[in-house]
């Protein structure tokens, strides 16, 4: 698996390249899990056992920096491309793990004036989650989609308060190791988050 540092890197790169081209907003925002679920099954590669059970993750915050095209425009469409940086932690776990994401969302407006849009739209979201104690290591890479509805109102000629909320459905597979053995899993997550960011509008 890649390092983190490296995988932060390349999103990094990957967001600020459409900022250098386009019209639109850059801006942070903090996002809040609400009840996100997960059934995992785990093989061990040595015995070829395999194991199931589920778990739920407990309501935290986050950081995320997002670039957003169209949020002070009446158009219907708009693009917002993000990354989110968080720590879940299982209700049953000692520890948390680290993730990042890259999040595409594609608003479509369905009430639009000049101050106020509101807009549904579905969200892609594609992460890198790693986590590691004394005792266990694990990596794994997550892919998802579902359904999001937000709003955005313009303050002034420069700035944009967004709010949204989803509900994905993903799968996460990878790797993990102890000192006694290694194998790999796969999970399916479902649940919701909300987001509320601040951003700072250019060249609209």
């Amino acid at each position: 698996m890649p390092s983190l540092k490296k995988v932060i890197v390349a999103a990094l790169v990957a967001l600020f390249i459409p900022v250098l081209v386009n019209a639109g907003g850059v801006g942070v925002y903090v996002p809040y899990s609400m009840g996100i679920e997960a059934d995992r099954t785990s093989t061990d590669d040595w015995t070829g056992v395999e194991s199931e059970y589920s778990y739920e993750l407990e309501r935290k915050s986050g950081l995320g920096i997002a670039f957003a095209t169209n949020l002070g425009q009446e158009r219907v469409f708009g693009y917002k491309f993000a990354l989110e940086f968080t720590n879940p932690k299982s209700k049953t776990w000692t520890n948390s793990s680290d993730k990042i994401e890259m999040l595409h969302t594609f608003e479509f407006g369905i009430a639009r004036t000049q101050d106020v849009k509101f807009w549904i739209g579905p969200r892609i979201n594609m992460g890198y989650e790693t986590f590691d104690n004394s005792s266990y290591e694990r990596d794994g890479i997550e892919f998802g989609v579902g359904p999001a509805v937000g709003i955005n109102i313009n303050l002034g000629q420069q700035f944009t308060i967004a709010f949204d909320i989803d509900y994905k459905y993903a799968w996460q597979g990878g790797s993990w190791s102890t000192a006694s053995g290694d194998g790999t899993y796969e999970s399916d997550i479902t649940g919701a988050t909300a987001r509320l960011g601040v951003f700072y509008r250019f060249n609209e």
